[in-house]
């Protein structure tokens, strides 16, 4: 009989994870100003297509390495460079939801229930200035030419400055 009543006791005494906003908004925080820092000073060392080179070989790995014990950080956009980056259906509604909105007309970060029951913080990405050489309209010819190589079902062009981009995708772990 003690034995019985012990268990529920532990089970009720396991520390239990509570999502914590502020800390999943600090680390998409902390992931936009690291790739953003970090494809300048690629694009400072040898032009864009050194940039499009550590995008290519490490924006994953800095994305991977952002992830904590508790959150699991992604991106994603309608438009996508990495099929790694391909958005779930449900995402889909969430990005085209945020898709009119602006750096001059942000929409706010917003934490939601996934299907899975896990809960997510969406960060918007707006186009960064500095990006356009890579995903602007006018794109130089060597530029074009590398990223086709690189990635043959890039979607990821034809931004303008400001506009929304895509997501940090900041969901808690199981």
């Amino acid at each position: 009989m003690h034995k019985l009543l012990i268990f529920p006791l532990i089970i009720l005494s396991l520390p239990t994870f509570s999502f914590d906003q502020k800390e999943a908004q600090t680390l998409a925080s902390n992931l936009k100003k690291n790739l953003l820092s970090n494809v300048k000073e690629a694009m400072g060392k040898g032009g864009p297509t050194n940039a499009i080179g550590f995008c290519n070989t490490n924006a994953m790995a800095l994305t991977d390495k952002e992830s904590t014990k508790n959150y699991s950080l992604s991106r994603t956009s309608l438009k996508v460079r990495n099929s790694n980056n391909t958005p779930t259906i449900e995402l889909k509604s969430y990005l085209n939801e945020f898709a009119k909105s602006s750096a001059d007309q942000p929409m706010p970060d917003k934490v939601v229930t996934l299907k899975s029951g896990k809960r997510a913080l969406l960060s918007p990405l707006y186009m960064q200035p500095a990006c356009l050489v890579c995903h602007g309209e006018k794109i130089a010819a060597p530029v074009s030419k590398l990223l086709k190589e690189l990635y043959p079902n890039d979607a990821a062009t034809g931004y303008k400055a400001k506009e929304f981009r895509g997501f940090v995708v900041v969901s808690e772990n199981e």
